[in-house]
């Protein structure tokens, strides 16, 4: 098998393992995280998790939702550029329920 091949295997093995969580002082509340996952139409999954890939194309909308209740997400999620002149989206994690 070449390289490019297992390279593409292993990405999307993580992908779809890679999940979301709302977090309280580093502890997940898993009923915040299953009530935003399915309200986004995500996968609840392992009784804790909401599938990122799931949920791909509405990670902002889990990290509102769970800040909505007074939490944070522990997901990434690429957002607009805020600055002028940058046409490119960068990379975004939510801590503690502001943006970094």
């Amino acid at each position: 098998m070449k390289p490019i091949h297992l390279a593409t295997i292993f990405s999307t093995l993580m992908l779809g393992s890679q999940a979301c969580k709302c977090l309280v002082d580093g502890r997940v509340n898993a009923g915040a995280t299953k009530r935003c996952c399915v309200s986004l139409n995500g996968a609840f999954v392992n009784g804790n998790d909401c599938n990122a890939h799931s949920i791909s194309e509405k990670l902002s909308n889990f990290s509102k939702c769970c800040n909505h209740v007074g939490l944070f997400s522990d997901c990434k999620f690429p957002r607009e550029a805020e600055s002028e002149g940058q046409g490119e989206a960068e990379e975004s994690h939510v801590d503690g329920g502001f943006v970094a």
